[in-house]
């Protein structure tokens, strides 16, 4: 089924570029950027994902639109990162970040731990064990905060979502750990 969405995703970006819709067209993007990931076309992704960002410049980032930046980057950071560039993966990760830290909302702490959590990932990949321990002490850091915030207090999938990231956080903590 991927397959079959990421030329109807790419169709109705161009579409929605055509007629100025601008935001609409980097969701689109952004969507086909995920599409694209999941089903391993790396250039596609990297592709699609490079354009909503692009789209995306000067907006506010609310809503769709930071829903849309999100996607973009961790899917263009992904597809590098599979496809074995791991600095290119690094420098959109922390763009997305960034662009996250920007956002008019506060960010969400899963959406900021999974940044921090594949930044980690990725400096394990590459060896550099002291930045992946930063990240994804960073990482779990946000997680716990949260956590001890709200508790309880959140909804039930929002607690599975949060322990699920919280688990891979400590995970990859425990390697740079042992990599040490």
């Amino acid at each position: 089924e991927g397959r079959q969405a990421l030329p109807a995703y790419q169709q109705l970006a161009a579409e929605l570029e055509a007629k100025g819709a601008k935001s609409d067209a980097a969701y689109a993007q952004s969507l086909a950027a995920m599409v694209a990931m999941s089903v391993g076309a790396f250039q596609p992704s990297i592709r699609s994902g490079l354009r909503a960002i692009e789209l995306l410049k000067g907006e506010s980032l609310t809503g769709a639109a930071l829903l849309a930046t999100i996607t973009a980057y961790n899917s263009v950071a992904l597809a590098y990162r599979r496809a074995g560039d791991l600095n290119e993966a690094e420098r959109y990760l922390r763009e997305g970040l960034a662009a996250v830290g920007r956002s008019k909302v506060p960010p969400f702490p899963n959406i900021v731990s999974g940044f921090l959590r594949n930044l980690a990932g990725t400096a394990l990949a590459q060896g550099r064990n002291a930045d992946a321990l930063r990240d994804a002490e960073e990482s779990v850091r946000v997680l716990e905060e949260f956590n001890a915030q709200y508790g309880l207090r959140m909804p039930p999938d929002a607690r599975v979502i949060t322990r699920f990231n919280l688990g891979g956080s400590l995970t990859l903590l425990g390697k740079a750990r042992l990599n040490m």
